[in-house]
């Protein structure tokens, strides 16, 4: 069915039919077979493309007895089109019309009538013949033409000239007859489709009438996709079996076998017959007969999906659905009543199998399969291998060539449990048969089989299918008393396992090895003993003989530095256990672990509770990584963190069930802190600060060892104490610091200096402590962990600056760059040399600081600290007046600050210590549970922020889970007065960054006035009018004493330019000119306005610039200057001319 070919009939007077010239032609024709790239484009479908279409030439006249069967037949078993040849000249007019005409009207009579057949008219002409003495008329009313006019009746073009000779080989010739022949295919069948489709979807509307046959329907849709199959439209095709098979299964499902013959009809060979064979049965006329059994449909349905899915190129699918279909049909014979021969079902399994895995590799004996697919196509290949050699392992456990034992035993026995008789056996398998009378056959085939899978697999990558083979071939080595063969093989086998955690496979392996050995002799080598500690080893871990397990989370101590964590040993064996110590390590996420430890001198049989002690502990969440029970030199360790190393092996039941244990906070324990700088220095070498605080322990020696993470550098070396220096001072080295003697509540402070590499605006660095205490010297504690610093600053200075005469004003705009509220106490700015003066103003909104060459005032300067945020700056503004001398070059701007959350925990200590100290026999815990509690409070709402920024009273949001109770709204009471006195200056941070003072080579001032220079009153006391002439004056004032000081004795020549303002004046005189200027100097121009209309006017604007500065030949750059309009805020008031109208108003009658 598959090379079954689209006729297309071909039709002339039999005189030509005959001729030498239509041979020719004819094999001329075939020869452009088969079309390529026939694109059919289908409403109800995507478009297809029939990348190859072979033809079947016909003779029309043979057809005639065609279309008398009445059973469903492929759509192309009827031509698609048909070409009727013309062959005379184009200007043989009589012939066409006397006899060619009706001959071709007879035919086009015929195949018009007949449905889904398209049709073509071909006119053969010579080269010769169409260009002989031919003119446009004649051209124009050819024998062509008239075809044309006669038989192309739709606007459809269905006829084709073709100038052919048999000397003259032109590809091009062809052309138009092969896109019309492709077009009148894809018509005709596109219209037989559809109807073929609509006759299948009316056949199955009409299942639950009474009448409707699966068997008919099934015929109807095959014929669909045998049609889809003969244009090489295999995805079609395949998708019609599909839903043939989904209907089957439905069938099936309703148990309506009403259609079908018996379930099963064994026939002579059908277990041994290959399974993918269409032609091994008349299977259509058993469908036709309505005979046909449930196994022979749905082994044909099966052999038709995987010829398609051969044709589609997934020939990784044909395995995976032949495995399928045979374990599940298996299942089904096994089950069903219909009696069958002996070992029929395994035979059958069996036999196909091996035939399909035969019939894939002939398959693909021309293709070439790569990579990812060539290894699926093993592992489909080694599954149906498989799956042929367990029928193997039954047919040898029911005839007793193989023990009912792993791995030979399975879930599904025989197919029949009737006793062995081997006289009456029936199936046709000839191997089979052979290996059921002889062991040695049976052993060759099962051993063969097995290599066959083995070898499959392994070419696959499928590691774990290859060595449970192996296993299998060592089984059979072991009862056929081959003892040598299967030790060696089962000792190899559990070291392939191992590596891939699958310990179930391992184990078992193992126990099949020291089976082995068991059978002969016990051997005196370390081979055997190694066997013997492997599967021990995983025995305790799997059964669990001995188990140790945590019990909660850690505890600290309280009286000393360290942590409790309580464990249970769990003994299942029935006598004690002698033991030594127990340990159990954490590990932090940073490398951080610490080791808690107990000595035991016996695990009794049931469950021990001890309690560990670690003498070291940092505070955080950590996970169980590993306990261990020591025998004397015998460690057994537990493995409960799951580990990257090769050579670790975690226990199976912990490697996925991470222990997560808690390490609490001891407040009175050793601590070390990072943290920022109070006070900073922009532009000087950054540093870190590390707070050691001793807590409850006199300090006999300690050593931090810090080190920088992630491209951060320290230089321990250099490291400084900004405050009160230890009675020994400290050892300094490259990445460690020593202190000695520090007694307890103890609090020293290092300044380290760091560099970074990298733009980040946090630091990592890892910090370790091993220090010892005087009450126990002997005992080494170590603490280790990583601590993270922000080295951003919380405030961002902007600054704007405007020179106005011999005056700097600096507007200083300080905003947070936090969520977090800013307290700024002062802000100040002082020059840097140190010789400034500062003189305190009289009044409480600025300070004067004068110098030798300048005086500087800082204004605006409140006594109160401001609060910044984000979207609230503060602004502060100084300004810096020229004295005799040069301007300075850098100021030192300095500001006071604190986070607001600082700030309230200050608050919140101060109120905790006056509470307490009414309430002495409250410990230390006590007062730290009550900041927790407190700054928990206020951390859940922000709603008391506003109001303490405005007010100063810091209002708790109430909490009703307080167990300190009289004490804790005591303190919530002593934070809503606000008596407290935080603003010494230890409680605020400072930040100074250098200020360059900004030089300009000239500072002007340009004014036009309307008053005569001189005079202290407006220029003719009258009022302005519109229209009338205004006199003014430009007047341009600089100074050179922003700049350089060699540039004071110099000069510049400046132009300047009065702003046209059309609208408003009309400006006379000198608006634009040039002019010298120096040092303390002015200028001044006499001009005339005139103002165009009245009201508030503005008045011009008037420009200033410096022009380069030339040198000889060379020409250097311009200066810089600044310039500032005078009179930018006035308005000249200009009033309307008077005068006089006169109006006539006519009275009327009302």
């Amino acid at each position: 069915m598959s090379g079954e070919r689209v006729l297309v009939s071909y039709h002339a007077p039999n005189a030509y039919l005959a001729s030498e010239s239509w041979k020719q032609i004819r094999s001329a024709l075939v020869s452009q077979f088969p079309l390529r790239n026939l694109h059919w484009k289908s409403p109800s479908r995507s478009i297809k493309t029939i990348q190859e279409l072979d033809l079947n030439l016909v003779a029309f006249d043979s057809l005639h007895d065609e279309h008398t069967s009445q059973v469903p037949a492929t759509l192309l078993e009827k031509p698609l089109l048909n070409i009727y040849i013309v062959a005379c000249e184009d200007t043989d007019f009589d012939s066409y019309k006397n006899t060619i005409k009706k001959q071709i009207k007879d035919w086009h009579s015929v195949v018009a009538s007949r449905k889904h057949q398209e049709w073509l008219i071909l006119h053969v002409v010579r080269p010769d013949a169409r260009t002989a003495g031919g003119n446009f008329f004649q051209m124009k009313y050819s024998v062509f033409e008239r075809i044309k006019t006669d038989f192309n009746a739709e606007k459809r073009d269905r006829c084709v000239q073709m100038v052919w000779s048999a000397l003259q080989e032109n590809p091009a010739v062809w052309a138009d007859l092969m896109s019309k022949t492709k077009d009148g295919l894809i018509t005709a069948f596109e219209s037989a489709v559809n109807q073929r489709e609509e006759d299948v979807r009316r056949s199955e509307s009409q299942r639950a009438m009474p009448g409707w046959n699966f068997c008919t329907f099934f015929i109807l849709k095959e014929s669909l996709a045998s049609s889809f199959q003969g244009l090489s439209l295999y995805e079609d095709a395949y998708m019609q079996y599909a839903e043939l098979e989904s209907s089957f299964q439905q069938v099936l499902k309703e148990k309506n076998a009403s259609w079908f013959g018996t379930f099963i009809q064994p026939s002579p060979r059908d277990d041994s017959l290959p399974l993918l064979s269409t032609d091994k049965k008349p299977y259509r006329d058993l469908i036709l007969a309505n005979t046909i059994s449930v196994f022979d449909l749905r082994t044909y349905i099966l052999a038709r999906q995987c010829t398609l899915l051969w044709k589609l190129g997934r020939i990784n699918d044909v395995g995976r659905a032949v495995t399928s279909f045979l374990s599940t049909f298996g299942r089904l014979l096994r089950d069903h009543e219909t009696p069958l021969p002996e070992f029929f079902v395994e035979s059958w399994i069996y036999s196909s199998c091996l035939s399909v895995v035969e019939q894939c590799d002939s398959w693909t004996s021309n293709q070439t399969l790569e990579g990812a697919k060539l290894a699926v196509y093993n592992a489909s290949k080694g599954e149906l291998l498989e799956l042929a050699l367990n029928q193997l392992s039954t047919i040898g456990v029911a005839v007793g060539h193989l023990p009912s034992e792993p791995p030979f035993s399975s879930s599904s026995g025989p197919s029949s449990s009737v006793a062995v008789d081997l006289s009456k056996l029936s199936i046709s398998n000839k191997d089979l048969l052979a290996g059921v009378n002889t062991r040695d056959v049976f052993d060759r085939n099962y051993i063969d089989t097995t290599n066959r899978a083995i070898d499959l697999y392994a070419k696959a990558g499928r590691r774990k299918f290859a060595l449970k083979l192996h296993g299998s071939l060592a089984a059979l080595d072991l009862y056929r008393g081959r003892l040598d063969a299967a030790q060696t093989t089962f000792a190899s086998l559990p070291s392939h396992y191992a590596p891939h955690m699958w310990t179930s496979l391992e184990a078992f392996m193992l126990c099949r090895a020291l089976h082995a050995y068991s059978k002969g002799p016990i051997p005196d080598s370390r081979e055997w003993v190694s066997l013997v500690l492997s599967f021990m080893k995983l025995c305790i871990d799997e059964l669990g003989i001995i188990q140790v397990k945590t019990v909660g989370d850690a505890r600290v101590v309280g009286s000393k530095d360290g942590a409790f964590l309580d464990v249970v040993i769990r003994n299942r064996l029935p006598c004690a256990l002698p033991s030594s110590e127990i340990v159990a390590v954490l590990a932090g996420r940073d490398g951080e672990s610490y080791r808690f430890t107990a000595d035991v001198e016996s695990a009794i049989s049931g469950e021990t509770a001890l309690t560990l002690f670690s003498p070291s502990a940092s505070p955080g969440m950590y996970l169980l990584d590993f306990t261990e029970l020591r025998i004397s030199g015998l460690v057994l360790q537990w493995l409960h963190k799951k580990t990257t190393a090769k050579s670790s092996k975690a226990s199976a039941n912990d490697q996925y069930n991470p222990v997560p244990i808690r390490i609490p906070l001891d407040h009175r324990a050793l601590s070390v802190q990072l943290a920022h700088p109070k006070e900073v220095k922009l532009g000087e070498t950054s540093q870190a600060l590390v707070i050691l605080s001793t807590g409850r322990n006199n300090i006999k020696q300690a050593t931090l060892k810090i080190t920088g993470v992630g491209g951060v550098g320290l230089r321990c070396q250099e490291t400084s104490i900004p405050g009160s220096i230890p009675t020994t001072p400290p050892i300094l080295t490259k990445d460690t610091i020593t202190v000695a003697d520090v007694p307890e509540d103890t609090e020293i402070e290092f300044l380290i200096p760091y560099s970074t590499t990298t733009g980040s605006d946090t630091i990592r660095v890892t910090i370790g402590v091993d220090y010892v205490t005087s009450s126990e010297p002997t005992v080494q504690r170590t603490m280790q962990g990583s601590k993270s610093m922000v080295t951003s600053l919380p405030l961002v200075i902007n600054v704007q600056d405007f020179f106005r005469g011999t005056r700097l004003f600096s507007k200083f705009t300080i905003s947070a760059t936090t969520l977090q509220s800013v307290r700024v106490f002062s802000v100040d700015l002082v020059p840097s040399d140190g010789t400034a003066q500062i003189v305190k103003a009289s009044h409480s909104r600025g300070a004067v600081v004068v110098g030798p060459m300048f005086s500087f005032i800082r204004v605006l300067h409140l006594n109160a600290s401001k609060t910044v945020t984000p979207n609230q700056p503060a602004h502060f503004l100084f300004h810096l007046d020229l004295g005799a001398g040069s301007v300075p070059e850098i100021m030192h701007l300095t500001i006071k600050y604190r986070l607001l959350r600082e700030e309230v925990e200050l608050l919140v200590d101060e109120a905790i210590k006056s509470a307490f100290a009414n309430h002495a026999d409250e410990s230390e815990s006590g007062r730290l549970t009550a900041k927790e509690q407190v700054i928990t409070s206020l951390g859940r709402s922000s709603s008391w922020v506003e109001r303490y920024c405005i007010t100063g009273q810091l209002v708790v949001p109430p909490r009703e889970d307080s167990d300190l109770g009289d004490t804790y709204a005591e303190v919530v009471e002593l934070l809503s007065s606000h008596n407290f006195d935080i603003d010494s200056p230890s409680n605020w941070r400072k930040m100074g960054l250098p200020v360059d003072v900004p030089t300009m080579n000239i500072v002007a001032a340009a004014e036009l006035s309307l008053t005569t220079p001189g005079s202290a009153k407006p220029h003719g006391t009258a009022p302005l009018y519109a229209g009338q002439p205004i006199s003014a004056f430009v007047t341009i004032r600089t100074t050179f004493g922003w700049g350089p000081s060699e540039n004071l004795t110099g000069s510049y020549i400046l132009r300047y330019d009065i702003e046209e303002m059309v609208r408003d004046w009309l400006l006379s005189g000198p608006k634009r000119g040039e002019f010298e200027a120096k040092h303390d100097s002015s200028f001044t121009a006499p001009v005339t306005l005139i103002a165009l209309h009245h009201g508030e006017l503005e008045l011009p604007k008037v420009s200033v610039q410096a022009l380069p500065l030339s040198g000889g030949h060379l020409q250097v750059s311009t200066p810089s200057m600044d310039v500032h309009q005078v009179h930018g805020a006035e308005r000249a008031l200009v009033l309307p001319r008077g005068g006089r109208s006169t109006f006539v108003v006519e009275m009327g009658a009302t």
